[in-house]
């Protein structure tokens, strides 16, 4: 399956450098209490997605997901993911993403399987001299560590048998049940411009078919 055949099915699952937020968010944070910051970095990853600048929101959205302490983090770490594969990502930050939900969600939750398997789809089609690859396949076999003990021993046959029984080569299977996983825990209130990214990435397809 090409990236591109990958982007249409990804497409098909609906849903500015240099200005005030950077310096704003560099102001002395001991003037502001943390729920304060949430709020402003928060409100930056809404201005920077409403600029389309999807590097800085995924920026700030990988920061957010990184507090702990806040109860928002883990749907800070869905959006990273969400964005992270309808976007042209750095592959390092879309399987970090994956690993913190898989981690999040705990080794017996019936989609950490899927999310493992759509993390090293996408590692296997995006830009391979990407540098941070090695790091990617890390991530990747970790995850399937905690979803699958013996992934990585010897018993390469059982690995891929426990891959085709459970339909995690099938990108018609594993997409759909990762994009509603990720659906479901961002909820109703998005800090991102969904419309804004369908819209490019839909653009993006229609230019492909037409070269």
């Amino acid at each position: 399956m090409s990236s591109s055949d990958i982007n249409k099915k990804l497409s098909a699952i609906s849903v500015v450098e240099g200005n005030p937020i950077r310096a704003q968010l560099q102001e002395d944070e001991t003037l502001r209490t943390p729920e304060e910051n949430w709020k402003m970095m928060v409100h930056s990853v809404r201005q920077y997605s409403k600029a389309g600048n999807w590097s800085d929101t995924l920026d700030v959205l990988v920061f957010l997901s990184n507090q702990e302490g806040n109860p928002e983090s883990a749907k800070a770490r869905a959006m990273t993911m969400w964005l992270a594969l309808k976007t042209e990502t750095p592959i390092a930050v879309l399987t970090s993403a994956a690993y913190k939900l898989v981690v999040n969600l705990g080794e017996k939750h019936p989609l950490c399987a899927p999310l493992a398997s759509v993390a090293n789809l996408m590692l296997q089609h995006r830009t391979p001299e990407d540098p941070d690859r090695p790091l990617a396949i890390s991530h990747v076999q970790q995850m399937y560590m905690h979803v699958c003990p013996s992934a990585l021993n010897e018993d390469r046959d059982g690995f891929d048998q426990w891959v085709k029984e459970n339909q995690l080569d099938d990108p018609d299977v594993i997409i759909p049940q990762v994009m509603g996983l990720l659906e479901i825990m961002i909820g109703d209130d998005w800090w991102v411009d969904r419309d804004a990214v369908q819209a490019e990435l839909d653009a993006y397809q229609a230019e492909q078919q037409q070269n």
